[in-house]
């Protein structure tokens, strides 16, 4: 509640005007290669006493179906 009345008297009315990015990646930057190894060891470091994130789901699932899940989650996010 105290978080809510804070963001109300700082927030602004949206004017509903889109702000111009002209900034663009360069296609010379390259990101880390994400492959079903690198997701299992991502998924080793999580630890069990974490709360779920927005999808609902514990740690603790994503850590014991490592095996399972890593290449179709190193597939989603080439």
């Amino acid at each position: 509640m105290l978080f809510n009345k804070y963001f109300a008297s700082v927030g602004v009315v949206d004017d509903g005007r889109v702000p111009v990015c002209d900034d663009k990646l360069s296609s010379a930057i390259v990101t880390e290669t994400v492959n079903s190894s690198t997701t299992q060891r991502a998924m080793k470091k999580l630890r069990n006493n974490l709360s779920s994130g927005p999808d609902g789901l514990p740690p603790l699932l994503f850590r014991r179906l490592k095996q399972c899940l890593a290449e179709p989650l190193a597939l989603i996010n080439i």
